[in-house]
């Protein structure tokens, strides 16, 4: 009896062992809505401080070095880590995560986009503000939005190098990635396409669970081609070969153009995972189009036979960095 009464002694009086952690909140602006950077941490701070089991040391607004942007750490005790929920994906913080053209556009949005987290999410909202990417020019501002806890879906972002994209619509792009979005179990939130003829990208922002929510995406242009129609013409054709192949899962292809002669265009095919593709020229050229096409399944087929299913597509068209006047027609083959 009396050891009895000593173990349920032991027991109401014991605590949870209190372990040191920090909340960080990277590239916080200098000022949000008129309040500064040290205010924010301090009120952040004392909200963190009203959960039950945490207690909270302190709350700092530092200057991030490597970043060149404010960060707010704010250091607390408690049994367990917070689960943290962000928008700002720390696996993704070297692609660009801006999609609005200014503060007050990514301001007028956070309402939608913080309902659209807690619908996915599950999660109340802890962080929300508009924050700007240091050395972006075009849609730097994006919303974060933080919250804590075992999140129903969780929020993602991805992107891939593209030249200006010609010849397909922003709603068009925005609905075939959604749809093949949708068939991964995700949600695709948003689109954000900044052109430029030399280093622009494609970022797309979405949610899923937490087991698969991680996309890279890898872009190639595979052949050039002297005006619009043909290089259309020839991205129907990749696109018909390589969602044939069981070897590569195809996210889009497109035209973008040439930065070297505008009147040029790069058929350019998107896909996931980071596999390299290799160019396998065949050694016989053309000098049309018209007779390249009409022996591209055959030299296609040769090649298949040789490399198997590594070959996924073989396609005629001008080899990408072929600048001469009358540049000759080649059959690619695309191996991975």
């Amino acid at each position: 009896m009396t050891l009895r009464i000593a173990i349920v002694l032991i027991l109401i009086g014991f605590s949870p062992v209190s372990f040191s952690h920090t909340y960080k909140i990277y590239n916080f602006p200098d000022s949000d809505r008129g309040v500064s950077c040290q205010q924010r941490a301090v009120e952040m701070s004392n909200r963190l401080d009203d959960r039950e089991g945490i207690t909270v040391s302190g709350a700092i607004c530092e200057y991030d070095s490597l970043l060149e942007r404010n960060r707010i750490v704010i250091a607390y005790e408690s049994a367990k880590e917070l689960k943290l929920v962000s928008t700002y994906t720390f696996w993704a913080t070297y692609q660009k995560k801006g999609n609005y053209q200014s503060e007050e556009e990514c301001l007028a949005q956070l309402a939608s986009e913080e309902n659209t987290f807690v619908q996915q999410t599950g999660l109340e909202v802890f962080v929300s503000l508009c924050s700007k990417e240091k050395r972006q020019s075009i849609q730097a501002w994006y919303a974060h939005i933080d919250g804590f806890g075992d999140a129903e879906r969780v929020p993602g972002r991805s992107s891939w190098r593209s030249k200006s994209i010609y010849g397909v619509t922003f709603d068009s792009l925005f609905n075939e990635i959604s749809t093949r979005l949708r068939g991964r179990d995700m949600d695709l939130g948003n689109l954000v396409v900044r052109p430029n003829s030399t280093s622009g990208d494609v970022t797309i922002f979405y949610y899923g669970n937490s087991e698969n929510i991680r996309l890279d995406f890898s872009s190639t242009e595979v052949i050039s081609l002297a005006g619009l129609s043909n290089c259309q013409s020839q991205v129907s054709n990749l696109r018909s070969q390589l969602e044939s192949s069981d070897r590569i899962n195809l996210a889009t292809a497109y035209c973008s153009s040439s930065y070297s002669n505008p009147s040029r265009f790069q058929s350019t095919i998107v896909y996931e995972g980071n596999s390299w593709l290799r160019d396998v020229y065949a050694s016989e050229t053309f000098d049309s189009l018209a007779s390249c096409l009409a022996n591209e399944k055959y030299i296609g087929d040769q090649m298949k036979a040789v490399y198997g299913d590594k070959i996924v597509a073989a396609i005629c068209g001008n080899k990408r960095f072929d600048y001469s006047r009358a540049p000759k027609y080649y059959v690619l083959g695309l191996s991975l």
